[in-house]
């Protein structure tokens, strides 16, 4: 292979890293969101609209095919089955008669909300070790990679 061959064929590589890298701080910042929304839905000062309201799925190009969410890379499923959310969801239907959030949104309104709302922001808080990994093995692969091609030699 020439080196012009070789140098072609790294800067495609280079790029797949980059877009690797680009996904992962857009899912870091999209978990972060997510964090705050649940501190402010504990402090009162917030409220769940679903998917609405969820930077995670707004990160997806479409709600319900979560893609490369953190959250269905965890637990395998689609929608936030699986998760504390779902437990918030089933709570709010049956203990407070709220189908879909209203217009206010699901807002802690016992103290076993209290303690569900805290599971979910435990979950989503937990994740970031996931994304950390994520960002390792992305910048692992840049290096190897670029350890595997010897320019100097044919350049």
């Amino acid at each position: 292979m020439s080196g012009q061959n070789r140098f072609e064929g790294y800067l495609k590589e280079e790029l797949v890293q980059v877009e690797r890298e680009l996904e992962n701080v857009k899912n870091e910042l999209a978990l972060e969101k997510s964090i705050v929304k649940w501190f402010d839905i504990i402090n009162g000062t917030g409220a769940d609209h679903g998917s609405v309201n969820c930077a995670l799925c707004k990160n997806e190009q479409s709600v319900h095919i979560c893609g490369n969410c953190v959250v269905k890379k965890r637990v395998n499923h689609y929608g936030c089955n699986e998760t504390p959310y779902k437990d918030w969801i089933i709570h709010h239907e049956k203990k407070h008669n709220n189908l879909n959030g209203g217009g206010n949104g699901r807002k802690i309104i016992c103290g076993e909300c209290t303690v569900l709302a805290v599971r979910e922001l435990n979950f989503l808080e937990g994740l970031r070790s996931d994304l950390v990994l994520e960002a390792k093995s992305s910048v692992k692969r840049r290096e190897s990679y670029f350890k595997s091609c010897d320019f100097h030699d044919s350049i």
